[in-house]
């Protein structure tokens, strides 16, 4: 079963990985004391070997083959040498070990090539199990090691042919590795505890940002979108998640706020026309009227509800647009679209006596839904008739840059005062000047549904004006390869 607990699946990590640390600890220091241990009894039992087969080797070899063919008590030797042979003793090289008793002692055999033993200590006698008293009857050249138990033995060839044997008890050892072993584990034990105690507070620590950043969403409703994530203190990595989290709960806050706004100025929008309906059909019912009043009722009750009509479309077309609905998107020629929606608006220019000047790419091609596109070109291009002066001229041109195509609309209006320009496409805004609400006015989403639109084009509208200088509406789509058509077959 997976565990869900962060915390918990950093602990145990943090465990295993300590205990990974401490055992190969404790194991890497008790080989080397082993080792270490080894090595140094070997050493020594060579050194005493060594020394045994110097003191042989002083003995002349007529003597001393002579002393190892008989005993060494029955013939006449030179009374030094038979001094030198009974002072042979293990060398004074164990004296800094403990020996508890004289069982533990070193001891030494000499050992003729037949394998009777010439010399020996008595201890070795005394405290060896039966079957393991007789010590190998031939050696190498070299020195050679065994272990009897408890007990490590170095073995090597002598002069005259003789197997020269020193052993040590290695029980005090063990005993010492023993106790290295349970204070290691004891020592183990405690950095297990103490570290394991450590990492659940440091992993307590490590995911205080998470329970923080969970507080604040949890506390962040549609009453309530101001709360923030402190960054301040936070880790880097944390930091930069709740950063992402603080700007999403910022354009989440904004939506809110346009919503709200929205639907606080859709509600107006509607109470309007509503109010004038609801009034005029009031004062048709207070008494009667005449027929020409009555027809004029019916017309303001027209008019009204034409506006209520194209407000609806409105808002439905904003609310497709937000929601991310649309057709499927093909290869659209951009400038046969600007030329047919200058076709459709052309006799509105005619009674202005406008001129539309145009300069128009035939090679640029977009991706996008040609009824939408359509609809920006026409909303911008109507506004430019509408509030462009009497004969004067509108420029339209199109043309390719950095891989987009860019369309330009530009009149010689009133244009727009530099402080409405951050404004002009927000929703239900309008400027209170000769562009204001009146009987042609629209319902103030024209703009906002070009910028949807280009939105959702992955392209940019923007405006560039000064009061009295006119309007250069800027429209910029990113381009798409022609479609390949297909040559005639001959």
């Amino acid at each position: 079963m997976a565990i869900k607990s962060l915390r918990l699946r950093i602990q145990i990590w943090h465990a295993a990985i300590l205990a990974l640390v401490v055992l190969g600890f404790a194991v890497l220091t008790y080989w080397q004391q082993y080792h270490f241990r080894m090595r140094e009894n070997d050493r020594e039992l060579s050194a005493a070997v060594e020394v045994l087969t110097s003191q042989l080797a002083a003995i002349p070899a007529s003597d001393l083959e002579a002393m190892i063919s008989s005993n060494p008590d029955s013939i006449e030797i030179d009374p030094n040498v038979i001094d030198v042979w009974q002072l042979l003793d293990v060398p004074d090289t164990f004296t800094h070990r403990r020996i508890r008793n004289r069982f533990e002692a070193p001891y030494f055999m000499i050992i003729s090539p037949d394998g009777r033993v010439l010399k020996s200590s008595a201890s070795r006698f005394e405290r060896t199990p039966p079957g393991m008293v007789y010590p190998p009857r031939s050696a190498t050249t070299g020195m050679a090691f065994r272990n009897l138990g408890d007990w490590r033995e170095a073995i090597s060839k002598g002069p005259a042919n003789t197997i020269i044997l020193a052993g040590r008890f290695q029980g005090a050892d063990y005993g010492d590795l023993r106790e290295l072993a349970w204070t290691l584990t004891g020592v183990g034990v405690v950095l297990m505890c103490v570290g394991l105690i450590g990492g659940w507070i440091a992993s307590g620590r490590a995911v205080a940002p998470i329970e923080q950043i969970t507080a604040v969403a949890e506390r962040i409703s549609g009453s309530e979108l101001s709360n923030r994530i402190e960054t301040d203190s936070m880790d880097r990595e944390f930091a930069g998640l709740a950063n992402t989290l603080n700007q999403t709960f910022d354009r989440l806050e904004s939506a809110f706020r346009r919503q709200s706004q929205f639907t606080s100025d859709a509600s107006h929008e509607l109470r309007t026309p509503l109010s004038v309906m609801n009034m005029h059909q009031q004062l048709a019912l207070s008494k009667p009227r005449s027929e020409s009043e009555y027809c004029e009722t019916i017309e303001v009750c027209q008019r009204a509800t034409k506006r209520m009509t194209e407000l609806v479309d409105s808002l439905l077309v904003l609310a497709r647009l937000d929601a991310n609905i649309h057709s499927e998107f093909e290869t659209i020629d951009l400038a046969e679209v600007t030329r047919d929606c200058i076709g459709e608006l052309q006799p509105l220019a005619d009674q202005r006596r406008l001129l539309i000047d145009t300069e128009l790419d035939d090679s640029v091609c977009v991706r996008g839904d040609s009824v939408q596109l359509a609809q920006v070109i026409n909303n911008v291009l109507n506004n430019a008739i509408r509030h462009s002066p009497e004969g004067e001229t509108i420029h339209v041109t199109l043309f390719t840059s950095d891989d987009q195509g860019v369309l330009h609309i530009i009149d010689r209006g009133s244009g727009i005062a530099v402080e409405h320009l951050n404004k002009i496409f927000d929703r239900f805004y309008r400027i209170q000047q000769d562009r204001s609400r009146g009987d042609s006015g629209g319902t103030g989403l024209g703009l906002s549904i070009c910028q949807s639109i280009m939105t959702l084009h992955e392209g940019t509208i923007s405006l560039r004006s000064d009061q009295g200088e006119g309007c250069d509406f800027e429209i910029r789509l990113p381009l798409t390869p022609p479609p390949i058509t297909e040559a005639p077959h001959g």
